[in-house]
């Protein structure tokens, strides 16, 4: 299944840009919204406002992953003061969450729904089986801006 991918460049807010990202992509499908989202990999640093230990949070992530709903990660990246790296995936089917090699980066990106990373490099990388998805996130001036 092939499957389409946009560049972002961040401006330098990280965490407001992956919640900005995410309702767009919820206005483009509003199903989305209750899909589930799993974090699998993350770097970054919390804000004081953060619940709980971050280091903790980052080890489950990182070790395990976490499984989240859309409201409950739009609140979360409201406590992270900046994002360094992040793999966060977004599919009806919780069986493809998981952390893919550099060698499954294809399986990964032909089969999940919605695949969004930061790069420590300044920019994100959204995926979608569905093309059209992405061309309209690709069309939303607030995202490029």
């Amino acid at each position: 299944m092939p499957y389409k991918l946009l560049k972002i460049n961040s401006k330098g807010d990280e965490t407001l840009e992956l919640i900005n990202i995410l309702e767009t992509i919820v206005i483009i499908n509003p199903k989305v919204k209750k899909y589930p989202f799993a974090i699998v990999s993350l770097d970054g640093s919390s804000n004081e406002i953060f619940k709980g230990f971050f280091i903790d949070f980052l080890k489950k992530v990182n070790d395990d992953g976490v499984i989240i709903t859309f409201e409950d990660i739009k609140e979360k990246f409201k406590e992270i003061f900046q994002v360094y790296d992040l793999l966060l995936l977004i599919d009806n089917n919780v069986k493809l969450f998981k952390k893919y090699s550099n060698q499954e980066e294809n399986i990964m990106y032909e089969n999940v729904y919605i695949t969004i990373a930061y790069f420590d490099g300044g920019f994100w990388e959204i995926s979608s089986v569905d093309e059209s998805l992405i061309d309209l996130l690709e069309k939303q001036s607030s995202l490029l801006d």
